[in-house]
């Protein structure tokens, strides 16, 4: 069990703990790149979970993330991974309630997402967040072709 965690937008100084993060958890991780154009755009926001530096630390641990796209009245959540040492700490549920929260005081309306049919854990945490699954994205995932759930959070 960790302490507690701060949840901030991302800066540049995360790149590489996020990076390294994606990499572990995503089997077709995004690039620095895609992060950096991400985090530059102003319809896109990105949010980590963090332990505070302790002494002799240089930064902050970064534990997890999450992002998503403000679409018109749609926040579009597009990822979200917490260091497998790091899970079962309410992080990812954290960060889903941060980026909803702050998705509502942009006036977004509802909440979308994709999600792996096979990620049962992931699928729980978003009906346990009110999200409901209304479709399938048949071979979404170009890593092995696998379904995509839809679901949606119909009223923020």
């Amino acid at each position: 069990m960790i302490g507690s965690f701060a949840l901030v937008e991302m800066s540049e100084h995360h790149l590489d703990d996020v990076i390294g993060i994606e990499s572990r958890c995503n089997s077709n991780p995004w690039s620095g790149t895609t992060f950096l154009s991400e985090m530059r755009s102003a319809t896109h926001i990105i949010f980590v979970a963090i332990l505070q530096k302790d002494n002799g630390q240089e930064r902050e641990t970064v534990l997890g993330f999450a992002g998503g796209q403000l679409v018109s009245d749609e926040l579009h959540i597009h990822s979200l991974a917490v260091d497998e040492i790091y899970r079962r700490n309410s992080i990812g549920r954290s960060l889903i309630i941060k980026l909803l929260d702050y998705a509502k005081r942009q006036g977004v309306k509802s909440s979308t997402l994709e999600v792996r049919v096979s990620n049962f854990k992931a699928i729980e945490l978003y009906e346990k967040l009110g999200f409901l699954s209304e479709g399938i994205r048949p071979k979404y995932y170009a890593d092995n072709g696998e379904d995509a759930a839809i679901m949606w959070l119909r009223d923020l």
